[in-house]
């Protein structure tokens, strides 16, 4: 619940007020009930010394009998007094009580704490009466001779009667004086905290935007120099508001202005930027063509060296045929020999021929694959070249008959990129005695690893960073970095799903291509 400051600064005095009311009363009260009780205890007081005066003879006699006369004569005047008991030392008590008397053996043990711990009177629960009464005491001493205690009792009807009446005047008082002050303070507050309350009123006009001043009409007082230094605000406030609001409106135009000349910009910048994409996918198209025409003349060029040597075979052997023909000397078991041999390389080319045709298919038909036979049918297609250069190539096949579902051609072209590179690489090194390329595959939990390493020394530093980047690699293709890398990264990142890199190792470059076993 939220209180403003009117009802805050009312009920704090109201409370204040009330505590002060209470706190008086409270003391009030006790100061009463102490008064009532040493009215009760200077009455008992005149009557035991009335009593031992009375019987100052009977005492110093031990005359009881003149004792208990005298008391029934004092129980009868007062209707006050509940009993005497006169306790002699080291003998039994004589209780007096309502016209008789009787001989205790002992006293309540409340009583007797008012004789040994020397307190005169106290409030105590009396089994004689089974009510709580006024007890009193009082040592009985004539002269130089100590006898005993006299006790007295007084009812406590008298005393519940002024507390009673204490209290009920102490409420009452309260009642009217809390209801006299609620107004009081009401008003009171309210005529304090007016002028405060104005100024709330006008700056929430202000909020509003109406710049309403305060009209004052105290004395040259606290409030009147706040009022007054109020409304020299409310006047700047406005004046400055019409100041933005004129800001404001040349501020409009001029937005406007520019909104239009940033619209024209923007459309401009929108053909601008569709043109770009335009030219950057035609020349990836391009970069693309011309790779893929690269790999086409490799493909040939290795086609041409694969058919070479059964060519030659089936050229000699049919020329063979021909010749032994015409001599009329060609045996049928010599013939027999000759076509199987012509036919295993007429077979021998026909898988070539596949081999080849799988590499270049252009479809991206998703396809379950074994790597290894992948690997091998590119190992396949190189083997002329890398003999010719001496290259030597290692297998290790951590797991064998690893699957995947991929894109065979598009791994294809990515291997046969990173081998090429390698190849190139190892050619180029002209000190090397011993040209190895290792391919390693395995696979883990979520995916399968590729690497294809050589030992042609590793890429320079400065670019190993840069080598997947468009554009980048026609510049250093001496350095054995193929024109196909951008290709390749595009192809294993955003059509295979996966990942591909490359670092040096100890004995030279190794590309690691990490593809998953699912293409999602």
């Amino acid at each position: 619940m939220k209180f403003n400051l009117f009802v805050k600064f009312y009920l704090s005095i109201l409370v204040i007020i009330t505590f002060i009311l209470i706190t008086y009363g409270i003391i009030n009260i006790h100061d009463q009930k102490k008064a009532n009780l040493k009215i009760m205890e200077n009455q008992a007081n005149i009557i035991v010394k009335t009593i031992i005066i009375a019987n100052t003879e009977a005492i110093l006699s031990d005359d009881y009998g003149a004792i208990i006369e005298n008391s029934f004569s004092i129980l009868k005047e007062n209707n006050l007094i509940k009993y005497f008991i006169f306790n002699k030392n080291n003998e039994d008590a004589i209780l007096i009580k309502n016209n008789k008397w009787i001989s205790l053996s002992k006293i309540a043990d409340n009583a007797r704490s008012l004789q040994t711990e020397k307190i005169e009177n106290a409030i105590i629960n009396c089994s004689i009466c089974n009510e709580d009464i006024f007890h009193y005491v009082y040592p009985i001493q004539v002269t130089s001779y100590n006898w005993g205690w006299v006790h007295i009792a007084f009812s406590l009807d008298e005393y519940n009667k002024n507390l009673y009446n204490i209290y009920k005047n102490f409420l009452l008082m309260t009642l009217v004086s809390f209801i006299f002050l609620s107004f009081f303070i009401f008003f009171l507050t309210k005529w304090l905290l007016r002028p405060i309350l104005m100024l709330t009123e006008s700056t929430k006009a202000i909020v509003r935007g109406n710049y309403k001043e305060i009209v004052n009409k105290s004395s040259e007082d606290e409030i009147y120099e706040l009022t007054n230094n109020f409304n020299l605000m409310v006047k700047y406030l406005k004046k400055k508001d019409d100041e933005v609001f004129k800001s404001y409106s040349l501020l409009e135009k001029k937005v406007k202005i520019r909104t239009k000349e940033l619209k024209e910009l923007n459309e401009s910048l929108d053909l601008k930027v569709k043109d770009e994409v335009k030219k950057r996918h035609n020349q990836e198209k391009y970069i693309y063509e011309q790779s893929k025409m690269a790999q086409m003349g490799e493909l040939l060029r290795n086609i041409a060296h694969q058919w070479r040597q059964p060519l030659s075979v089936i050229s000699t052997v049919t020329s063979g045929l021909k010749l032994k023909k015409e001599l009329n000397i060609l045996e049928d078991d010599e013939f027999n020999n000759s076509y199987k041999v012509v036919m295993e390389n007429i077979a021998y080319l026909t898988k070539t021929i596949d081999t080849f045709s799988k590499y270049s298919d252009d479809s991206c038909n998703i396809e379950i694959v074994n790597l290894e036979n992948i690997i091998f049918d590119l190992i396949i297609m190189h083997s002329d070249t890398l003999k010719s250069n001496f290259i030597e190539v290692k297998f290790d096949f951590i797991d064998k008959d690893i699957n995947i579902k991929t894109v065979p051609n598009l791994l294809s072209q990515v291997a046969y990129n990173i081998l090429i590179n390698a190849r190139t690489a190892l050619i180029k090194n002209k000190s090397l005695k011993q040209k190895i390329i290792n391919i390693r595959v395995l696979k883990t939990k979520n995916s399968v690893i590729i690497e294809i390493e050589d030992n042609a020394g590793g890429i320079d530093k400065d670019i190993i960073s840069n080598i997947f980047e468009p554009y980048f690699t026609t510049k250093f293709n001496s350095k054995g970095v193929g024109v196909g890398l951008y290709l390749s990264y595009d192809i294993v990142v955003n059509q295979l799903n996966g990942e591909i890199s490359c670092r040096n190792g100890n004995l030279g470059a190794i590309f690691k291509i990490e593809l998953p076993y699912l293409i999602v």
